[in-house]
């Protein structure tokens, strides 16, 4: 168990209650017990705590590609698959207008090899490398992030209250706004 709990705080994996309720419990009980796959998904809702984000994001400093620079980067991980992405299909459209010019919107696709390979060159480029990496499993994952230095401001998983996301948004404008 400890051995998860570790990989899990280095890697950033999702929110800390959904790994380890997925990591505890054995295959046949997420497959076949709706219960068990159910508090998964209830766990799943809820953002990533400051001292999840504080461990899961070590310090970098590394900061995002030029064309990122002084707005807040809304980073969806998305699949066709994916029936809670296609839930959220809504959601970021509304995000994404209401937000426009005040805040990059990214998507990284990760359906197939194909697509994924596509999110992997994309975010290279955009300086995202790690944070793919570490959540490209995670569909349904967006995450706020700070382009100065790619920290996570908030992350949100599963979550289709979209003014919980334009508060987090709001957020870190200010924040951002505040530190120019």
């Amino acid at each position: 168990m400890k051995a998860h709990l570790k990989t899990v705080l280095l890697l950033g994996f999702g929110s800390l209650a959904t790994v380890l309720g997925v990591a505890t419990l054995p295959q046949a009980a997420v497959s076949h017990n709706s219960n068990a796959s159910m508090e998964v998904v209830q766990a799943a809702t809820e953002p990533l705590s400051e001292r999840e984000i504080q461990i899961a994001q070590a310090p970098r400093g590394n900061a995002l590609a030029a064309e990122l620079q002084g707005k807040p980067t809304i980073v969806k991980i998305y699949a066709d698959w994916c029936s809670a992405c296609q839930r959220l299909r809504p959601v970021t459209n509304s995000l994404q207008q209401q937000f426009k010019g005040k805040a990059n919107f990214v998507v990284f696709d990760v359906t197939n090899r194909t697509t994924t390979q596509a999110a992997e060159a994309r975010a290279r480029q955009l300086g995202l490398s790690n944070f793919l990496a570490a959540h490209r499993a995670q569909t349904s994952t967006i995450a706020v992030i700070n382009p100065s230095n790619g920290q996570i401001f908030r992350q949100f998983r599963y979550n289709f209250n979209q003014q919980q996301y334009v508060n987090a948004i709001n957020q870190a404008i200010a924040r951002i706004s505040a530190r120019s």
